[in-house]
């Protein structure tokens, strides 16, 4: 089933950028205690960066379990 091999990537691709994501938030959390202004702009730039990208992963997500669903005869709404 295509649709599956499909979500089973993006899936693989959110948990890839959630691991990115908990990566950044322990370099913003240095850049605080270590008092590096500079550093944590740049880990919250990054920040936004991933968001945008996980939002996207996530309407692909929803409409794959979507058609999946569909597939299987599932009555979505």
């Amino acid at each position: 089933m295509d649709q599956v091999e499909r979500l089973c990537g993006v899936l693989g691709d959110e948990s890839r950028l959630w691991d990115e994501v908990a990566e950044l938030l322990r370099q913003e959390q240095r850049a605080v205690v270590e008092l590096r202004p500079g550093t944590l702009l740049a880990c919250l730039e990054e920040r936004q960066a991933l968001q945008e990208e996980l939002r996207g992963l996530a309407a692909r997500r929803r409409d794959l379990v979507q058609e999946v669903a569909e597939t299987c005869g599932a009555r979505v709404e």
